[in-house]
């Protein structure tokens, strides 16, 4: 008759494996934690980057590819919610004559203070963008055409009123806003090309 197991070993090794897999458990969840935060620090860099990708490289504002998403979200809720937007298009006066007699560093100041002005005197639901050179774009939401009118004539004061200081000289500029509605019919190109319209023609405007 053969020896029976030992029942104090073999409660040993059951304890031995239990333990084994409640340290391996632990392992997975601490390797599940690690691999989480490392996912969710690569998501939040790609957000970094993209927004980076959308913003202007001299003002606090977006650049053109941002403005265009933008526009076909105010598009977008134009057409299902009814909702209003007027679109600005902004053009410095005389801006050429800046760069000629201070060089372009001089220029870049004043588009950088222009910028920065008309992002803080919008709303955090407006969009401010720079779409090239001078010219900048602003979107304002769940406004009337009467009201938005009056809200560029505050820009055009607020841009008039700067005094921005560059290697001993004051600069000043002032602006030429042409203004239009957003329509559920518009195209991101459609609205862009009346607002600059209305732009030119307040520039030829006596």
């Amino acid at each position: 008759m053969g020896e029976g197991r030992n029942p104090s070993r073999a409660e040993d090794e059951s304890l031995a494996r239990v333990s084994g897999l409640v340290d391996f458990g632990l392992e997975l969840r601490d390797e599940n934690e690690r691999l989480r935060l490392e996912l969710e620090h690569a998501r939040a860099r790609i957000l970094e980057l993209e927004a980076l990708v959308e913003r202007d490289s001299l003002a606090p504002v977006y650049n053109r590819r941002g403005l265009m998403r933008e526009l076909d979200k105010a598009i977008a809720h134009c057409r299902r919610y009814g909702e209003k937007a007027v679109v600005f298009y902004v053009d410095l006066d005389r801006f050429k004559s800046i760069n000629d007699e201070h060089g372009h560093g001089a220029g870049d100041r004043v588009i950088e203070c222009v910028g920065e002005v008309l992002a803080r005197a919008t709303r955090l639901s407006d969009t401010v963008a720079r779409v090239g050179g001078d010219e900048f774009v602003l979107i304002l939401r769940h406004i009337t055409l009467p009201t938005a009118r009056t809200k560029a004539d505050s820009l055009k004061r607020i841009v008039a009123d700067l005094s921005i200081a560059y290697e001993g000289v004051r600069l000043s500029a002032t602006a030429s806003i042409g203004v239009a509605e957003l329509s559920e019919d518009d195209t991101p190109q459609s609205i862009l090309t009346r607002a600059d319209a209305a732009m030119y023609a307040e520039k030829r405007a006596p």
